[in-house]
């Protein structure tokens, strides 16, 4: 699992918050618990949305939509930094 950094612009190993969580990137039940890759909550796998900053391979994991939110924010902060 890595993590997206927006002030370095690199991918960082990243251990998730919960040791023994399940942090799944395909589920066929959207009712299956899950933990948020950002902060641990255990939300179910249909209300999480495809994290932009922690991700498998291509694949982005689950996050809840506070941290979801947070995410959005610091790209947006990135991108007026960063004048794109």
């Amino acid at each position: 699992m890595y993590k997206y950094n927006q002030t370095t612009c690199k991918e960082e190993p990243y251990t998730p918050p919960v040791e023994d969580g399940y942090y799944p990137i395909y589920c066929d039940n959207m009712d299956k618990k899950i933990n948020c890759a950002q902060c641990g909550k255990e939300i179910t796998f249909g209300d999480g949305y495809t994290s932009r900053e922690i991700y498998s391979g291509p694949w982005g994991h689950m996050v809840c939509v506070d941290c979801m939110e947070k995410e959005m924010e610091r790209e947006r902060e990135y991108e007026k930094r960063s004048d794109i």
